[in-house]
C-alpha cells in the first residue's frame, strides 16, 4: 500500500467514525454546514473529483439535495465543479483546499482517538 493510499484510509477511517458525531449537531450543523453538505465534501476529500451521480450512489443521498448541498459548497468555495471533458452535460466536483482544511479540522476535533 503506498502512502497516499495509506493516508487516503485514514482519512477515510477517521470520517466515518467522526461521522457519529453528527448527531450532536442535528439542525446546527458544523461551520455553518449540514450533514449532507458534510457528507458530500468529505466523500470529495476522500475520494478524490466525482460526480454527482456517483455521489448520490455513495452517499446514499438524492441527487436533488446533493446539488443543493454542492451548490452551496462551490458558493462558500469549498468544492469546486467543471464540466466532465467526456460528456460535457456531466459536471465534476472536487474539493477546494479551503474545504479539504475543513475536513481536517472537523476530524480533528471529532475524532474519538
Amino acid at each position: 500500500m503506498s502512502a497516499s493510499d495509506h493516508t487516503r484510509q485514514e482519512m477515510k477511517r477517521r470520517l466515518r467514525a467522526a461521522a457519529f458525531a453528527r448527531r450532536a449537531f442535528p439542525r446546527g450543523g458544523y461551520r455553518g454546514l449540514g450533514a449532507a453538505e458534510l457528507q458530500l465534501l468529505g466523500e470529495l476529500v476522500v475520494n478524490g473529483e466525482l460526480t454527482i451521480p456517483t455521489l448520490a450512489e455513495a452517499l446514499a443521498l438524492d441527487r436533488s439535495t446533493l446539488t443543493h448541498a454542492s451548490n452551496e459548497l462551490a458558493r462558500q468555495g469549498l468544492i469546486r465543479s467543471h464540466s466532465d471533458p467526456d460528456d460535457r452535460r456531466r459536471v465534476r466536483l472536487a474539493a477546494a483546499a479551503a474545504g479539504r482544511r475543513l475536513i481536517e479540522r472537523y476530524v480533528a476535533e471529532h475524532d474519538p482517538r
